[in-house]
């Protein structure tokens, strides 16, 4: 089976994961990521990818429907968007004043989102953020060092993201405990910080509002999320 595979098969409950780091001072730093039929192709790829990040979760109806039926047991979907665990982690964050680092999207899609967090959530502590658009990977662990935050949320893009979570993980982990990925979390809350209408959480329909609001993910629809199916039955069968 592939490493990766393996990784999204022995996945611990994500909610245990955080309220473990917030109550066990020897809480070890860890790095979590996410993956959909789309960022599973790109991250199987190579292991220098994902081989620091500890836990990965299926992303997407299509990738846990097809992780569980392989596997033979439950695989939950879970993401870091409003939808899912972002809602628990936000509220969280705020009752226990955790210390956040935010970095990913434009300039003025991650003001916008910083701007949405605080409304929704007064008392969030962010103690920094920076746009998604570096080439110095250092420049932004230095500033997340000098915030002081012990929680980092990441929206880079795949491999992109995963790499820089490792990074920062390698370089703070004295300090930071949890460095979580979040996809395109951060342009999603721009405006409004739970991006999908109610009817579409309750019937499992992100896939379509992001289809029809997002023409990338409608061209990924048509061309990644079959070829999926082949990678994914490959990776879980090959010696």
């Amino acid at each position: 089976m592939h490493t990766l595979l393996q990784r999204i098969k022995q996945t611990p409950d994500i909610t245990k994961e955080l309220e473990n780091s917030i109550t066990k001072s020897d809480y070890p730093c860890t790095a979590i990521s996410f993956v959909n039929p789309f960022s599973y192709q790109l991250l199987r790829k190579d292991t220098k990818f994902y081989q620091d990040i500890d836990h990965f979760y299926s992303d997407g109806i299509v990738s846990s429907s097809v992780f569980s039926k392989l596997f033979k047991q439950k695989i939950p979907r879970v993401s870091f968007d409003y939808g899912s665990f972002a809602k628990k982690f936000l509220e969280q964050a705020e009752l226990h004043q955790l210390p956040i680092f935010i970095t990913g999207s434009k300039e003025e899609q991650i003001k916008g989102a910083m701007k949405q967090f605080t409304l929704a959530y007064p008392q969030l502590n962010i103690c920094g953020y920076h746009n998604g658009y570096f080439d110095d990977d250092m420049k932004i662990i230095k500033l997340i060092k000098a915030s002081g935050a012990q929680y980092v949320i990441c929206g880079l893009g795949t491999p992109k993201q995963d790499i820089f979570a490792q990074k920062v993980k390698s370089s703070l982990a004295c300090q930071v405990k949890q460095i979580y990925t979040c996809g395109g979390f951060l342009h999603q809350s721009k405006n409004k910080v739970d991006y999908y209408p109610y009817f579409i959480n309750k019937y499992n329909l992100r896939w379509l509002y992001r289809a029809f609001k997002e023409p990338d993910v409608a061209k990924r629809l048509l061309t990644k999320y079959p070829t999926f199916i082949f990678y994914a039955l490959w990776d879980r069968f090959k010696k």
